[in-house]
């Protein structure tokens, strides 16, 4: 039941100094560990967007939760759950990506629609900040197959908004990136 604070740290140039940004939310300790740690990223606009997974208090499973700063991390906003539900399953391992001002963040889940065993990687986005976020979209299309249980993705934006994740895929058990 012990909290930890989550804290962010930002860098003028380029990892010379640091400067403390506040902090965005705290996680529960037993949400942390594995490839789940907090992630903040800088929006073109010096927004600060942080995700990390903490246990809800409405249900008592993981939610991916999400708070910005418009101040370089003096204040940050109400942490908000990025996507309520999917039919009771956890969502875990989120990673986070900005183009422009709208935000990208991927996470493990199993297909509540096509429950075929195996975990898939799913991606919302939000378009104003972080305030709404689109129904979740399953980036795996394997036949016969997934995305491996406990291992964090990596998403970026190309210049031409191409999104890209990279994940370790579960194919019939063959684990592959």
């Amino acid at each position: 039941n012990t909290n930890a604070e989550i804290l962010v740290s930002r860098s003028p140039d380029n990892g010379q100094t640091w400067l403390d940004a506040g902090s965005p939310g705290s996680v529960k300790f037993n949400t942390m560990g594995l490839q789940r740690q907090p992630s903040t990223v800088s929006s073109e606009s010096g927004i600060l967007h942080s995700i990390w997974e903490n246990t809800r208090t409405d249900v008592g499973r993981l939610g991916i939760f999400h708070a910005r700063s418009t101040d370089n991390g003096a204040s940050w906003s109400h942490p908000r759950l990025v996507y309520k539900d999917l039919v009771g399953r956890n969502q875990d391992f989120s990673s986070i990506a900005v183009d422009g001002e709208t935000i990208y963040v991927t996470y493990l889940t199993f297909d509540a629609v096509n429950d075929d065993g195996y975990t898939h990687v799913f991606l919302c986005k939000s378009s104003d900040k972080g305030e709404t976020w689109t129904e979740p979209m399953r980036v795996d299309q394997f036949e016969g197959g997934g995305s491996y249980e406990c291992c964090i993705q990596n998403i970026a934006v190309g210049p031409d908004g191409t999104v890209a994740v990279a994940f370790r895929s579960n194919i019939q058990n063959r684990r592959d990136i």
